[in-house]
């Protein structure tokens, strides 16, 4: 699996790797996969920017007496690569998961290091036999989506200040009606921006997480003070302590996320739209809406209108082109009722 990550001036192709060690049952053999693994360098070490090869390999690179991992090591050498893991990656020893950049990089601002991923199924079991391996790249972080926000404080406005500014002084001549329109719209906009003056606000877009908790919360910084314990003192018993902090707040996250998606489907019974609404929302499908272009939300309203006054009137004179009738018809006059024409029916 390879993917590419773009930003500003800043372009990354992750490329992630599994072998799986050839059995019986696979029918693989070692000698396919460093055809296939020199073809890919090959074409690999032609990226125009940056890239980091990483996964399981399953050779063991720290062993010296390991020929295939010694010859591994040789396909890098021989393009300009580097692997920067040198401790053991595996739960039972050995460097298995590598980390692979081009030897003259300044990818890495930090050196790649290898930690216990600290990760657990729902059980609380460990999940995988592997460490996870961290690093720090050089690069820019990207920016914060923001969004402004224009407001009124309608809450804090004195009401009986208020009713006291809103005096309309209607003038002696006699003016059309445009003009008080004008001249109300005027008047109480002043007023408005007295006691509600327009407010801007800038907001960071965070995701949205209705099912934090706060006993999740607090799980969390348990786990947290666990880890710092773990770290400050390095001893075994504290290191546990983290591992079963860790194993609750994961149990903790899955129930209280389950939970409360359950609930969510439960409040939609019946509700099909709402239904496929919370759906799309759960997989991350949103439709923005896309507005027509204007230059102010009053062109864009006034287009609206003229839209929607234009369709009234062609439907209204197509419909009184189509079902036009003369006023004049009168009615048929009831027919007596015959036997005759019953029985022949």
């Amino acid at each position: 699996m390879d993917f590419s990550f773009c930003h500003a001036k800043t372009c990354v192709k992750f490329c992630v790797i599994y072998r799986p060690p050839p059995s019986k049952s696979n029918d693989l053999r070692t000698s396919l996969f460093f055809d296939q693994w020199n073809s890919y360098l090959d074409r690999i070490v032609t990226f125009p920017h940056e890239f980091i090869i990483t996964g399981d390999f399953n050779f063991h690179v720290d062993d010296k007496n390991d020929s295939n991992a010694m010859k591994f090591l040789q396909t890098l050498e021989d393009h300009n690569l580097t692997q920067h893991i040198s401790t053991a990656t595996h739960i039972r020893g050995h460097t298995l998961d590598l980390f692979i950049t081009r030897s003259e990089s300044n990818l890495l601002r930090t050196k790649a290091s290898v930690h216990e991923p600290n990760l657990f199924d729902a059980r609380g079991n460990p999940f995988c036999d592997h460490h996870a391996i961290q690093a720090v790249l050089a690069g820019a972080k990207p920016k914060k989506i923001s969004k402004t926000f224009t407001f009124r404080k309608w809450k804090t406005v004195d009401q009986v200040e208020l009713s006291k500014d809103i005096v309309l002084d209607i003038p002696d001549t006699n003016p059309s009606v445009d003009e008080l329109a004008n001249q109300y719209d005027s008047e109480l906009r002043d007023v408005v921006e007295k006691h509600a003056p327009l407010v801007t606000k800038s907001v960071l877009l965070r995701p949205n997480t209705q099912w934090y908790s706060d006993e999740l919360r607090e799980s969390k910084r348990n786990r947290r003070r666990a880890e710092r314990k773990w770290r400050e003192t390095g001893l075994e018993i504290h290191r546990q302590i983290f591992k079963e902090r860790c194993s609750n707040t994961g149990k903790l996250l899955h129930q209280t996320k389950q939970d409360f998606f359950s609930k969510k489907i439960e409040d939609c019974s019946g509700d099909h739209k709402q239904l496929f609404k919370l759906s799309n929302s759960l997989m991350g499908k949103q439709h923005d809406i896309v507005l027509p272009t204007s230059t102010s939300n009053t062109e864009l309203s006034n287009k609206f209108a003229h839209f929607f006054i234009n369709k009234v009137t062609t439907i209204r004179n197509v419909l009184s082109q189509q079902h036009s009738f003369n006023r004049e018809l009168s009615l048929a006059e009831d027919t007596p009722f015959n036997e005759d024409y019953l029985v022949q029916i």
